[in-house]
């Protein structure tokens, strides 16, 4: 087997330009570019815009001056082929930004800045595509590639990106490259923020990215590609400025071809002063190996040499072991880098057996047994790893047949070879994790076994959860989620629904609300929870301050909110290691229904999300009360229902749905008569579109939830908010519940007049990891 494998894994073949092969969109490795795209927007003289034109700005994050003469931006919609370009000239300077101004709208009340350059293209005000290129050839295809491409950018539902698109635009926001544009990890979702467009030109104020030599941004695991703890031999992936030479070099190998060299291209990275050995070496990122000798320390500080400056100390911290699996697209994603016992790569044409070996490469897996010297090439026997080594296949620990070094690698690459489970009872795209002491390599990470795929929302497991929560739908208790505070599980995730209503997120000044609802989501999200899906958000403003509001401050949080005309909005507010996708609001601009109302007087917000391997819709909802006329309410529901219809019906949808907020309908299973004998959960059971396989849905949450006044008491009255599941998510999920009345009612301001809110916050948790878990990366929440 290892004869077979060599012609595939030498080392420079390992060594490519794993960085830029993300997601969809694969830039020429030998392509790299101190020129990015740092600005889009494309809701110029649109409704509500303050702007009068869409704009695409680029930024010299580099250390050259660099000529744009011959250069094009071009544009294309989200699932676009055709591309409208324009062209561009002059130079640009380090740290200088460069504007292209577009299409004019019909709205807007200020003029760009002066322009740089100026193109024709209408860009779209939420998804699209944008391209740089050192041509001025036109592109072809959605998923364009080539030499001359240099930067590119997917923002929306854009089908192709540079890792994650960018979040969706609005007429009011614009996608910014944090950093002031010095960021750049080649994911479009991590390297842009959503915020207030501000166009800059070249008579800006100049931003130098690296202007005393060397600087670093992150300090990655090179498989994973997310920042954290190191372990001794992990291969590591360096961002930054000014690291090295433009043109990216490859590993060297020493004289005697014994080891890879510790200096590259005038590059050199060191741990407390011990040189490392270099994998890659670029001006934007250095692949290195973690000195063996760091196991002594807990903690070390990183250095990067390139042409005898040195970049300031990042301090690290080390660990026994930290593990990552490589992926096939280089994106710490997706299929693994894995190969089937007859040493063909394991794909989606190449499935592995149940019962069969598969080899994984892996890195973070500490020094081996016999020791290894740092950089040194692996021959002949490849020793073995001293930890013990878990694989979890379909969330099922499987055989661990060997765990040794890669042979033809350098010391830091590790293969583990494990039997597939034959106890998994589906095939397809099965996530497969590595457990060494107490790491876990990333989510995300799946393996090809041939079988067939179950049909969504079918399987034992389900048909369990299902009958039970149709039946008698208790909250059955949780032992490791014992309350509201208590820290949740890592493999967990926690979500809050809320009607906060209007003023708790007041931005008017000694707005009375807001302390209170900043009391309550201190106490409720201090440990457990990690996604707020909020309803009656009146603006973009009130959005922005309800971050402010959340432990940590915006800092530590992003939202996923769309300001319609309506007053009363919803939207999602998320931690990191939570990522959104793609998002809508629903029947913000739609014609009235036949019966001459609106659809939705407080337009629901859609939410494609994905934590751990767990990825699913989410739609957060407020149902007109229409002062107790519940057949208002399930009017308003059954376009969400309409909705929902032609969502299953896409091919590309996930399966996984999700449904919370205040619906101002009672369950069944609850103690209330509900007004004209309707009842939610009946709502979704007579609807014959919902009927069978993943269209099926459970109502959960049982207990009161709508808070009454003073006078009566001011606890939990009737049932009217709800998690409503679809039966494919039913697999991840594990509770939902109320949450603990005092987070309401234990304000000491709060005279009980229902003033924090007239609703009590319910809770969901689903697992992310784990048997059955597993990513369906279907994003589509925009059927035609």
């Amino acid at each position: 087997m290892d004869v077979a494998l060599r012609r595939h894994l030498l080392v420079p073949v390992l060594i490519s330009a794993a960085v830029l092969a993300v997601g969809q969109l694969d830039l020429d490795a030998k392509t790299p570019s101190s020129v990015v795209i740092s600005q889009i927007y494309g809701g110029g003289g649109n409704s509500g815009a303050t702007l009068t034109h869409d704009f695409i700005e680029i930024f010299n994050r580099g250390t050259d001056v660099v000529s744009l003469d011959g250069w094009s931006v071009q544009y294309a919609s989200a699932t676009g082929s055709s591309w409208t370009r324009t062209t561009l000239s002059r130079t640009i300077e380090p740290g200088q930004y460069y504007l292209i101004q577009q299409a004019r709208g019909t709205g807007g009340t200020v003029a760009l800045p002066s322009p740089n350059a100026t193109g024709t293209a209408s860009m779209s005000a939420t998804a699209g595509k944008v391209a740089l290129s050192r041509s001025s050839v036109v592109l072809a295809g959605d998923s364009p590639t080539g030499s001359d491409l240099v930067d590119f950018v997917g923002f929306g539902s854009a089908n192709a990106a540079l890792g994650r698109p960018a979040g969706e635009l609005s007429n009011t926001t614009a996608a910014i490259r944090r950093n002031n544009g010095c960021a750049d990890t080649r994911n479009n979702g991590a390297d842009f923020v959503i915020g207030v467009p501000s166009p800059r030109n070249t008579s800006s104020p100049k931003n130098p990215c690296s202007p005393l030599g060397p600087r670093i941004t992150a300090v990655l695991n090179a498989a994973s590609l997310l920042p954290g703890p190191i372990a001794p031999g992990t291969v590591i992936m360096i961002l930054g400025a000014g690291l090295g030479p433009n043109e990216p070099a490859e590993a060297q190998r020493t004289p005697d071809g014994a080891a890879i060299t510790k200096i590259l291209a005038d590059t050199r990275v060191v741990f407390d002063g011990v040189a490392a050995p270099i994998v890659r070496a670029s001006s934007t990122s250095v692949v290195a190996i973690v000195p063996f000798g760091v196991a002594v320390r807990t903690e070390t500080e990183i250095q990067v040499e390139y042409r005898n400056q040195f970049s300031t100390k990042t301090p690290v911290m080390v660990v026994e072991a930290s593990p990552g699996i490589f992926t096939l697209d280089a994106s710490g994603e997706n299929q693994a880098k894995a190969w089937n016992a007859d040493t063909t790569e394991n794909t989606k044409d190449a499935p592995a057996g149940k019962g069969s070996i598969i080899t994984l490469l892996v890195t973070g897996c500490r020094q081996t047994v016999p020791a290894l010297a740092d950089g040194q090439i692996v021959r002949g026997v490849p020793p073995s790893l001293p930890l013990l080594v878990r694989v979890l296949i379909g969330g099922i620990e499987s055989e661990v047949t060997s765990a040794t070094a890669m042979p033809d690698h350098p010391a830091g690459y590790a293969r583990i070879t494990a039997r597939i489970p034959e106890r998994l009872d589906y095939g397809g795209q099965i996530p497969v994790a590595i457990q060494i002491g107490d790491s876990t390599s990333q989510y995300g990470v799946t393996v090809t076994v041939a079988g067939e795929v179950p049909e969504p929302g079918t399987g034992q497991a389900i048909e369990t959860v299902l009958t039970q929560l149709r039946s008698a739908p208790a909250e059955f208790p949780v032992a490791e989620i014992p309350d509201d505070t208590s820290p949740l599980p890592k493999e967990r995730l926690g979500i809050v629904s809320w009607n906060i209503q209007t003023g708790g997120t007041s931005t008017a000044s000694g707005a009375q609300r807001p302390p209170m609802v900043r009391e309550a989501l201190q106490r409720m999200f201090s440990g457990t929870y990690q996604v707020l899906a909020a309803q009656e958000i009146p603006n973009e403003a009130s959005a922005e301050f309800l971050r402010s509001l959340l432990p940590g401050g915006a800092e530590a949080w992003r939202a996923s909110f769309i300001d319609t005309p309506d007053s009363m909005n919803n939207g999602i507010w998320y931690r990191s290691g939570v990522v959104v996708r793609d998002s809508l609001a629903l029947y913000a601009d739609s014609e009235p229904d036949a019966s001459g109302k609106p659809r939705s007087e407080h337009p629901p917000h859609v939410a494609n999300l994905v934590a751990g391997d767990f990825d699913f819709t989410l739609i957060s909802l407020h149902l007109t009360f229409a002062d107790g006329d519940t057949r208002e309410s399930v009017r308003e529901l059954r376009h969400v229902l309409d909705y929902l219809d032609r969502y299953f019906s896409h091919p590309d949808h996930d399966p996984d749905a999700v449904v919370c907020g205040d619906f101002n309908i009672s369950s069944s299973h609850s103690d209330d008569e509900a007004p004209f004998g309707v009842y939610l959960d009946r709502v979704f059971d007579g609807d014959p579109r919902f009927q069978s396989g993943e269209r099926r849905f459970a109502t959960t949450v049982t207990r009161g939830t709508s808070r009454r006044t003073r006078q009566n008491g001011s606890v939990p009255n009737r049932n009217l908010d709800h998690w409503v599941v679809s039966a494919d998510a039913l697999e991840e999920f594990v509770q939902a519940r109320r949450v603990d009345p005092e987070v309401l009612l234990g304000h000491p301001e709060d005279p009980e007049e229902r003033l924090t809110s007239d609703h009590f916050p319910i809770a969901a948790f689903f697992r992310l990891r784990g048997e059955g878990v597993a990513r369906d990366n279907r994003t589509a929440i925009r059927p035609q």
